[in-house]
């Protein structure tokens, strides 16, 4: 709901309030008192009536205010709203307890007619007729508990729940205490042993067993029975009367479905039912609106507080000074005219403040003096206003005027001595104002004179600035145009040194490229021999490849072979084990059906006995009908009995007939008994016969998948040899390719190995001279010389074998990787799913695709 909604519902609120109050107090507002008349003694019903219709009243008033606070997000606004919800509050709780003093007696209670009627105090007040007059639901007397107790408190709340959680820790060792202990009725007895509770759920479960079986059994035996009338009736009814009792039956159901319509949708209309379609949607935005309410309703309180102590802080920096100089000017006139007039200075303030906030006026009564006491009196007065006038004016006595007080009488002039009195004291309260707003004025004045001052000394003094600064910006002009010319030089001399040197960066790029090109090509003819030289050392690789190629075409016909039966092997498991589960699941689902089966004929039950009643009304007014149907059947009896002495006749000579076919009649029903007995067993057998039937065909039916996937697989391994067959044909065209290969890199190699063994020779002899000419050891030579080769060997030998490792690890993986991913697609898993866990093979370089415990060094 919007701003706009909670304005209106309090405007709506204070509206009803004020009607209430001026129902209360009719002449609350008035300025004139009506004459007081005879009070009226109210009788005990109409007192009650009274105060319970202010009573409720007030409670709606009440709810609409509550609602108002919680939901408004101006603070100003729920602040007035709080006093007036308080006020309400107040004002139910002083009704709750009219209602209950005025109590009407009970008719068991009441004292005899002559004895006066004394009311009945108790608490449980019954106001249900009144809210049935007013026409108003019952939630209109539910006193809602103000959300605002625990939104406020809410602080104190938690600092109440610490220090007792606390305390409790502390004390007791625990987080909280119950009030009362609450007993799990779920839970089983601690008293009981294991072996009574498995007897009490085992009679639970037999009980509930024989209660299914009874029920099945029940309506086999109707099924029997209908189906036993179905087979045995022989009469045959008219098609016109049988149309006519379907016809009833559906217009009655037809009818009862409406009424049962028509009852719910007035129920729901006048809200004793709630409506079929229930709004979650709408009640998700109201909690969520309300959610967000309360959030900017704290915030703008935060925002309030905060203002409030910003503007304070405002005031009292730019007002406070005035105020302080205000009040402190006024106390300084109040003891100067205080000292003036009697002379003396004031011992404290207190008579000033009963002169600015003087008390209420209290009427007293006008005591009589005698005349000549008041005589005394004015001349004294008289003679104190001389004495003063004199000070002043010593040389000139005062002329006084006649005025309409001379010609006064005692009670007249008493009473306008008061009159007089508080116009003088007007006066004075009137020349300290008009005194102090001169004050006032003339600071005002002063100020404003001296910020004028100050104004015009700024502005001459911003004068004078800006006319040094215009100075200053003429010289600056004057000096930037001077190193605008000094740039423009440097510039053209710097334009003219960097074509220059850019030139001769240009020659020395172009010679470093004519370099750069040479090296290049130099590093071209290195790369072709060292790719020539790659060449001849792959050619190592022919022999192990040949053995790697062999061995993994024997490896592979012994895994395929070992393959086939293994899923032969897992073919038949799984096949069995689908049998099993399908049994499984068949019977839980018979369990399942025979639940469901249950739970619908205790609802069927159940709603029988619901339409029982509505079917009592129905059958009723068809009794009458059946009433008027009887009599006219009995003028029928009347003919049929004239009818039956004639069939009387009749009747004689076919019991002669029925005579001689007793014994065959008899034969015969001994026969249908027996295919009767034999024709209850066949139906079971039927049914039996037709879930056997059922289950062969979808075993059958898995049996044929099974079959389809053996066809495939063999196909697939009849393809599986043929592209063994293939590689085999082409693993020896490439073995006498390759032969050829290492005859020529065998040349290759041996003359690069004569070549090698000269080099070697060569740097033999050449070490030999340095070591004669160094006049060094050629033991030691000899050792050095061996111990670096023997070093060299094995870092090779260790780099070969760290290679040959990894190679096989990484082959392996690849080929774990490889076939169980072939046997997860096999078993029935998709291919994006195998692919989505995230393993990659690793790269292949040198090495084969045969099995990975085939790699030879």
């Amino acid at each position: 709901m919007s701003n706009e909604t909670f304005r209106l519902m309090w405007q709506d609120a204070m509206t009803d309030l004020h009607e209430q109050v001026q129902l209360e107090d009719p002449m609350l507002g008035q300025t004139e008192e009506a004459a007081p008349g005879e009070p009226v003694k109210p009788t005990i019903d109409n007192a009650f009536q009274h105060y319970a219709c202010l009573y409720i009243k007030y409670m709606q008033i009440f709810q609409k205010l509550e609602n108002c606070y919680d939901c408004m997000v101006h603070p100003q606004k729920r602040e007035d709203v709080l006093v007036v919800l308080e006020l309400v509050m107040r004002r139910v709780i002083e009704l709750k307890h009219a209602l209950v003093e005025w109590n009407p007696p009970r008719t068991d209670l009441q004292p005899p007619p002559p004895a006066q009627e004394r009311p009945f105090p108790w608490e449980y007040v019954n106001l249900d007729d009144i809210l049935v007059d007013l026409k108003l639901p019952p939630e209109t007397l539910e006193v809602p508990v103000p959300r605002y107790f625990k939104e406020n408190n809410a602080e104190n709340i938690r600092l109440r729940d610490k220090v007792n959680s606390q305390y409790m820790n502390l004390k007791l060792e625990v987080k909280e205490v119950p009030i009362e202990e609450t007993e799990d009725l779920d839970a089983p007895p601690s008293d009981m042993t294991l072996e009574q509770v498995i007897e009490i759920i085992q009679r639970n479960e037999r009980g509930r067993q024989g209660k299914q079986r009874a029920f099945l059994f029940k309506d086999l035996r109707e099924d029997e029975k209908r189906r036993h009338n179905y087979t045995s009736s022989q009469l045959e009814m008219d098609p016109e009367v049988a149309a006519c009792n379907i016809q009833r039956l559906f217009r009655g159901f037809f009818s009862r479905v409406k009424a049962a319509e028509s009852r719910d949708e007035e129920l729901i209309f006048i809200g004793m039912k709630p409506a079929r379609e229930t709004g979650d949607g709408l009640e998700k935005e109201l909690a969520t609106a309300y959610k967000k309410r309360k959030t900017e309703q704290s915030d703008n309180k935060e925002a309030y507080a905060k203002a409030l102590v910003d503007l304070k802080d405002e005031v009292t920096r730019d007002e406070g000074p005035q105020m302080r100089d205000g009040l402190r000017q006024e106390r300084h006139l109040w003891v100067t005219d205080s000292i003036a007039e009697s002379k003396e200075i004031p011992e404290d303030l207190t008579e000033f403040y009963k002169q600015k906030y003087p008390s209420p006026p209290v009427a007293e009564e006008v005591v009589e003096e005698p005349a000549g006491k008041k005589k005394k009196d004015d001349k004294k007065d008289k003679g104190k206003d001389k004495g003063k006038k004199g000070k002043k004016k010593k040389e000139e006595k005062p002329v006084e005027e006649e005025s309409e007080h001379d010609n006064m009488d005692l009670d007249m002039l008493q009473e306008v001595v008061p009159m007089l009195e508080q116009q003088k004291e007007k006066a004075m309260l009137d020349r300290n104002y008009v005194q102090l707003e001169r004050d006032t004025i003339q600071t005002f004045y002063d100020i404003t004179k001296q910020e004028v001052l100050n104004l015009e000394n700024h502005i001459s003094k911003k004068d004078r600035e800006m006319e040094q600064m215009e100075d200053n910006h003429r010289v600056e002009v004057r000096v930037y145009l001077q190193k605008v010319k000094h740039l423009e030089y440097e510039h053209k001399n710097n334009l003219e040194s960097i074509s220059i040197e850019g030139e001769n960066f240009l020659a020395e790029e172009a010679t470093s490229h004519d370099q750069r090109e040479t090296m290049l090509k130099k590093q071209k003819k290195e790369y072709k021999m060292e790719l020539k030289e790659s060449d001849l050392v792959r050619a190592e690789e022919i022999n192990s490849v040949k053995a790697l190629h062999t061995k993994s075409l024997q490896m592979m016909r012994k895994m395929f072979e070992g393959n086939t039966a293994e899923l032969e092997e897992r073919c038949k498991e799984r096949l069995s084990q689908l049998e099993a589960d399908l049994e499984l699941r068949r019977k839980v689902h018979i369990h399942e059906i025979e639940e469901r089966k249950n739970l619908h004929i205790s609802d069927l039950m159940k709603n029988h006995d619901k339409a029982f009643g509505q079917m009592k009304s129905y059958y009723n007014d068809i009794t009458n009908d059946n009433l008027k149907l009887i009599k006219d059947l009995k003028d029928e009896v009347k003919e049929m009995k004239k009818k039956q002495a004639s069939n009387q006749v009749m009747m004689y000579t076919i019991a002669q007939e029925n005579q001689k076919l007793k014994e065959p009649l008899e034969v015969k029903v001994a026969e249908v008994t027996a295919l009767r007995g034999e024709l209850k067993d066949r139906d079971k057998d039927k049914l039996s016969l037709t879930n056997a039937k059922a289950r062969l065909h979808v075993i059958e039916n898995q049996l044929a998948g099974l079959k389809q996937q053996h066809k495939d697989l063999n196909s697939q391994h009849l393809s599986v040899e043929k592209e063994r067959d293939d590689l085999y044909h082409t693993f020896e065209a490439a073995i006498k390719e390759v032969q050829q290969k290492t005859d020529f890199s065998n040349i290759v190699l041996e003359q690069k190995i004569q070549q090698a063994s000269r080099d070697v020779d060569e740097a033999d002899a050449q070490a030999e001279q340095i070591t004669a000419a160094a006049n060094l050891d050629p033991m030691q030579m000899e050792q050095i010389r061996d111990s670096i080769t023997d070093a060299l060997r094995s870092r090779n030998g260790m780099i070969k074998d760290l290679e040959y490792g990894l190679l096989r690890l990484r082959k392996g993986f690849n080929d774990a990787l490889r076939t169980y991913s072939e046997q997860m697609v096999e078993f029935g898993i998709p291919v994006e799913e195998v692919d989505a866990l995230g393993f990659q093979e690793f790269s292949q370089k040198g090495a084969s695709i045969g099995p990975a415990g085939l790699v030879v060094k």
